[in-house]
């Protein structure tokens, strides 16, 4: 079941995606991933929502990454498949 949710302060809906998708995902204020992706991103050199950074950052906090094998076009893995295989969230 979809539920609206924007951790936003002032309802912003654009250009900080990733923060508000993080501030979800922890279930934490919008200005404590502010704060974290900005602490990250100096450190990193790079700015705090790039790709480098919010990958990083959900890799310090025990995430992993997979990819998906491309087995196309015998057997493909379809957005259908995926939702069998991934049936919490």
């Amino acid at each position: 079941m979809y539920i609206y949710d924007n951790p936003n302060p002032i309802n912003k809906r654009v250009d900080d995606c990733v923060i508000r998708a993080l501030a979800i995902i922890f279930d934490e204020e919008w200005l404590t991933i502010y704060d974290d992706l900005s602490d990250l991103g100096r450190e990193m050199y790079e700015p705090s929502i790039s790709n480098n950074v919010w990958s990083r950052y959900l890799f310090n906090n025990g995430f992993s990454r997979f990819t998906i094998p491309d087995m196309c076009p015998d057997n493909c893995y379809s957005i259908w498949q995926f939702c069998i295989d991934h049936t919490d969230g």
